[in-house]
């Protein structure tokens, strides 16, 4: 449920009126119910949006191969990012066979897939990307310890140094300003790094580092990782605080979405990707309980206090059928993002770009 509290009529008086204004309630089978104003304390709305997950791309074999849609191959898509163009990238972060190069592939909005021709980079094992402000593509290559901004028309790659080694880089993000952020894992840190060149490193994490952060409009990060069972609040000052998950691990019998309000009561698997769109709705791919949420913010914005929904999968069952919510399921959650009102998914085991789509 999603509750929404109307203050510009439960602030009307009575006494301006000749008689207390009513609100009619039109319901969805057509009966219309007549309420004074005077008995209304809130208004609540049942979500009953359908969330349906297809395969856009990918046949489910673990290769690299050009095609159209489902006649393509990915080995292992784990990050994915959208150009400005509507193309969407994707790291391969598997290799094919043993002696195979990792790739980096895009898929425009027709679904063509191809690998791209990318030159001045060492890539093993790249994890997450990002499109940054100025068109460049920028990926995590975890395995080597390096990031890279890859030109999307020369596919010239050059690596990212400012600020020092970092170890385990995984998830890439780039906030409004222009300024990047490292999700680098085996140095616990996030790494921000300003357009005018100044390094500030948030650490995060007791038990693993951050594996992937999203920032919010005002500049609070929220960061997932692998093994807290926590997301993570960091604000631009550096104060750390848990905003949803209790800490420990869920299982099928445990898992929750936790009560609207205070999402601490909420439990939060593992993931290694987070994403805010751009009307401030989270959205986490949970890759423990294999499900995709959605999280919608409380008052001011605040996450904490905001409301939690599983939106796609079902809870700890593991597979690779599109459908309706809880009908569908997926391999291995990589990271999901928004784009034109549907959320797009890289399915890491089962090599596939899911899409769900609401209605």
């Amino acid at each position: 449920m999603k509750k929404f509290i109307i203050p510009s009529l439960l602030l009307l008086s009575s006494a301006a009126y000749a008689e207390t204004p009513s609100l009619n309630v039109h319901s969805n089978d057509g009966n219309v119910a007549t309420y004074s104003l005077d008995e209304v304390e809130s208004v609540t709305f049942e979500d009953i949006t359908k969330w349906t997950v297809s395969t856009i791309a990918g046949n489910g074999t673990k290769a690299n191969k050009e095609g159209v849609g489902t006649a393509a191959s990915f080995c292992s898509p784990q990050g994915i990012a959208f150009g400005p163009d509507g193309t969407l990238y994707v790291c391969g972060q598997n290799r094919e066979t043993a002696s195979s190069p990792f790739r980096i592939l895009a898929m425009d909005k027709d679904l063509n897939v191809k690998i791209l021709p990318i030159t001045g980079a060492e890539l093993n094992a790249p994890w997450g990307c990002t499109v940054d402000n100025d068109g460049y593509l920028i990926v995590a290559s975890k395995a080597n310890n390096k990031v890279y901004r890859i030109n999307t028309t020369t596919y010239e790659a050059t690596e990212v140094t400012d600020g020092g080694a970092f170890v385990g880089p995984m998830g890439v993000k780039v906030d409004s300003e222009g300024s990047l952020y490292i999700a680098a894992r085996d140095s616990k840190y996030v790494r921000k790094i300003a357009k005018d060149g100044t390094v500030t490193n948030y650490t995060v994490g007791s038990k693993q580092g951050p594996c992937d952060m999203a920032i919010d409009s005002k500049g609070n990060m929220y960061v997932v990782n692998g093994a807290d069972y926590y997301v993570y609040k960091i604000t631009p000052d550096g104060t750390v605080s848990t905003v949803i998950g209790n800490g420990v691990k869920p299982t099928a019998a445990t898992y929750t979405d936790g009560t609207p309000g205070d999402l601490s009561t909420a439990t939060h698997g593992q993931s290694w990707s987070i994403h805010i769109d751009k009307d401030g709705v989270m959205y986490i791919a949970d890759l423990l309980a294999f499900v995709v949420r959605e999280v919608v913010p409380g008052p001011d914005g605040d996450y904490a206090k905001g409301t939690i929904r599983t939106i796609a999968g079902k809870p700890f069952t593991q597979g690779t059928a599109n459908g309706v919510g809880d009908a569908a399921n997926f391999k291995t959650l990589g990271t999901v993002v928004a784009h034109d009102g549907a959320l797009y998914v890289g399915d890491n085991g089962g090599n596939t770009i899911r899409k769900i789509t609401a209605e």
